[in-house]
């Protein structure tokens, strides 16, 4: 089987920069979802510290959501907001984006009817206890999943042999698996970088 792949957006090179896909550049982009619509593709451009998005719509046209470009941890309008390494992403409905920061260890909404940031989970504590409230101790989260039925992340610390979930309704974190033999660190694929 030949394999063929479509560039969707990138010139190929390390960099920043916004614009037409064939010129567009990325620097270590790592998580992605895509709206219900199938219309925008979200990316987590890790060391660029930014939301970009690809306009499917538009010639797959490359523009940042988020972010400024400067690392940082800091919560507001889109534009105004800082991450640290974001790696991964999920869409929640009606809503928008949450994504997982390794730099801040933290889990970050972007609201895109209010185009607001916030934080919803955070480090805070260490070890690896289910907590009632926002603060949990995050090892390496490696990949993120929403699910509609019960208004959840669910997501991996491979590290730590760890699948919990993250009510979003109740504040409240579970861990489903710890050091499970039949499934000892769970992750999707490769390694998660720091």
């Amino acid at each position: 089987i030949s394999q063929y792949h479509d560039l969707v957006a990138g010139e190929g090179a390390q960099g920043f920069r916004d614009g037409p896909f064939y010129s567009a550049l990325f620097r270590n982009p790592q998580g992605i979802a895509v709206d219900p619509a199938g219309r925008k593709l979200f990316v987590a451009d890790r060391d660029n510290n930014r939301i970009r998005v690809v306009d499917l719509d538009k010639g797959n046209a490359v523009e940042t959501l988020a972010g400024n470009g400067t690392s940082g941890f800091v919560d507001g309008p889109l534009n105004q907001s800082r991450f640290f390494h974001p790696t991964a992403l999920a869409w929640i409905p009606g809503k928008g984006l949450v994504v997982y920061e390794s730099g801040n260890k933290a889990f970050r909404l972007l609201d895109l009817n209010s185009r607001m940031v916030s934080t919803i989970a955070d480090e805070g504590k260490k070890g690896f206890p289910d907590d009632k409230g926002w603060q949990v101790g995050f090892g390496n989260v490696w990949n993120i999943a929403y699910s509609g039925t019960d208004h959840s992340l669910y997501f991996t610390q491979p590290d730590d042999g760890l699948l919990r979930k993250l009510d979003l309704t109740r504040g409240e974190i579970t861990t489903l698996l710890r050091r499970d033999p039949q499934l000892s660190s769970p992750l999707s694929r490769g390694r998660p970088r720091n």
